[in-house]
């Protein structure tokens, strides 16, 4: 493997993450953020916690917050339920998702 991405889910609104990729290699971030936000969106969670703001995360639509409007959209949609599930989903399925909702 040279690279992926590491999640966790304190509360069923906020997933919070973090990439790696072995040295030497390139990242995959371009790839790996808009499917892994297509599968947050399917299993119901209302936004995503990218942490670091870096160049490609602006380019594909990530937007800066300020902490009061991060702790107002925590506090409404902390409560929400999401679906976990564990068998496998194709990227293009997933591509697809995210093409329907433009």
């Amino acid at each position: 493997m040279s690279d992926g991405h590491l999640g966790s889910s304190p509360s069923p609104d906020l997933g919070l993450g973090s990439g790696f990729r072995a040295q030497g290699t390139q990242g995959a971030g371009e790839v790996q953020l808009p499917l892994t936000a297509a599968l947050l969106q399917e299993m119901g969670y209302a936004w995503w916690d990218l942490g670091i703001v870096m160049k490609y995360k602006r380019r594909l639509g990530a937007r800066v917050v300020s902490r009061e409007a991060f702790v107002r959209r925590l506090h409404q949609d902390r409560d929400k339920t999401v679906t976990f599930a564990d068998e496998r989903v194709a990227g293009q399925s997933l591509l697809q998702s995210l093409q329907r909702l433009q």
